[in-house]
């Protein structure tokens, strides 16, 4: 069950918050019972093979931190085989056709292997195991209990698309001494962060979602190719951004504090800026887990330039099995030991220019992260540099017309305002996304009062989603 559902905002919400906090009186153990189960059933709605998956993944996992735990010697040989059992299943859902690829070319045949249908979520609860492995064994999980570590495991708002977030950097807010006491303040606030993230994704992202496909449009001028890949860098950010925003927000209601995941990225005035503020917790993740223990930057240059494109390329094929996402990995580390290289170098260039090249090469590479090949990542970058053809055609301008505009068509003056001029209102639309990137607080920043004209905000946005809510419309990162 996704958040931009009406079953989950009119029903399971609702009914995780009231039932949490009902329970919560009779106990901590019966309300947290109820949050793995109430988070299993929403898990379920995906399929009930993905369920079992995540089921065997938990088991699995805990039975191997029991035998760490009792275990005099052989710990670390557990650790690597935890690792490698959640790695190999990884693998084998995600990358066995890639694989039968590579070995298939080298061989010169083809090679099929077993399909298997992508559960959701299996990239972020796979690292999420490996994270509470590792912490096992650094005996870091001392004194959880067998109901913690289901929570940790189960926790629905951070299932699916993380945030990606430390066992003790959770498990604290469930034993927070007044965890179980509802509070209308941190309800509201956490209700209205939600919306803000609900507006991200049906009214922003899914705004951009049409025009982002002409940059696989074969007859797309040069700059219905440059509005496709900005439509699609704003597409990817409100969505993503906009799901971290309502996972936060409920779990704020619950009393509960998850990391933040987005600190103004399209602010970032060179790559490695930019990779510190776009999923925050994912660049933690490897950044600890990986690019430290490789030594980070601490075994001089070459060392700090090899563990940078290790962890990219790793970065590019966690987010999918194809050459497009192993170049995009490999530009970015490519683009980030650049950054390093000239660091000293660029400390007297303008602001302004170091954000246009940074924001111009992550769209750039944008389009490659959604191409279906390198071969039409280059054709497509071929078409937006000959300039031979600089027009905004009629099919362009209809496929920006969303439910969100349908909306707008029904305010008084806005129907001519498109039918004088189209293109206009399509260049103010990706002008004003790009100045809210550029200018509005963080999501995170803000500070939510609670009173009568929030509270009427709120419900205003909550009806507008509401209305132009599209079923259909999933998270792009549901595919990682």
């Amino acid at each position: 069950m996704q958040f931009n559902s009406a079953s989950f905002l009119l029903l399971a919400m609702p009914a995780a918050v009231i039932g949490y906090f009902l329970l919560g009186k009779l106990g901590r153990k019966p309300a947290q019972i109820f949050l793995v189960l109430g988070s299993l059933v929403l898990y379920a709605q995906g399929g009930w093979k993905g369920l079992c998956l995540l089921c065997c993944s938990i088991a699995g996992n805990g039975l191997l931190c029991l035998w760490m735990k009792k275990a005099a010697k052989g710990r670390r040989a557990i650790l690597w085989l935890g690792i490698l059992m959640h790695v190999g299943v990884l693998v084998a859902y995600k990358y066995l056709d890639f694989a039968g690829e590579i070995f298939g070319n080298l061989l010169g045949r083809t090679l099929q292997f077993p399909q298997f249908a992508l559960p959701l979520g299996i990239s972020f609860f796979t690292f999420q195991q490996i994270s509470y492995l590792v912490d096992a064994y650094q005996g870091k999980t001392e004194g959880n209990t067998a109901l913690d570590y289901l929570l940790y495991s189960t926790y629905f708002p951070k299932l699916l698309m993380g945030p990606i977030v430390r066992q003790d950097a959770l498990l604290v807010w469930f034993r927070a001494e007044k965890g179980m006491e509802a509070d209308s303040d941190r309800i509201a606030a956490g209700l209205q962060r939600f919306v803000y993230g609900l507006f991200k994704k049906v009214i922003l992202a899914d705004l951009f979602s049409n025009p982002a496909t002409w940059l696989k449009a074969p007859e797309a001028t040069s700059v219905e190719l440059i509005l496709a890949a900005m439509a699609y860098g704003f597409q990817i950010y409100f969505d993503f951004s906009g799901y971290t925003d309502m996972a936060c927000g409920f779990s704020e209601m619950l009393n509960i504090r998850l990391p933040e995941n987005f600190r103004s990225p399209y602010q970032a005035l060179s790559m490695r800026d930019f990779w510190k503020r776009w999923h925050m917790t994912l660049t933690g993740f490897f950044t600890e887990y990986i690019y430290i223990p490789l030594g980070g930057s601490r075994k001089g240059s070459l060392r700090t330039y090899f563990n940078t494109m290790l962890v990219f390329l790793i970065s590019g094929l966690w987010h999918g099995a194809n050459w497009t996402f192993v170049l995009w990995g490999a530009l970015n580390g490519a683009l980030c030991i650049f950054d390093r290289l000239t660091e000293k170098y660029r400390k007297h260039i303008h602001p302004a220019f170091s954000w246009m090249v940074t924001f111009c090469a992550v769209n750039v590479l944008w389009i490659l992260f959604q191409a279906d090949s390198v071969g039409q990542w280059l054709e497509c970058i071929r078409s937006i540099f000959s300039f031979e053809k600089m027009s905004v055609g009629g099919k362009f301008l209809a496929a920006s017309v969303t439910p969100a505009l349908n909306f707008l068509f029904a305010l008084p003056g806005f129907r001519s305002l498109w039918a004088f001029s189209g293109k206009l209102c399509v260049f103010c639309l990706f002008g004003g996304s790009l100045a809210l990137c550029l200018g509005a607080r963080n999501t995170a920043e803000r500070t939510y009062a609670v009173n009568w004209r929030t509270a009427v905000w709120t419900a205003i946005l909550l009806i507008l989603c509401l209305t132009c809510m599209n079923g259909n419309a999933v998270f792009v990162y549901n595919g990682f």
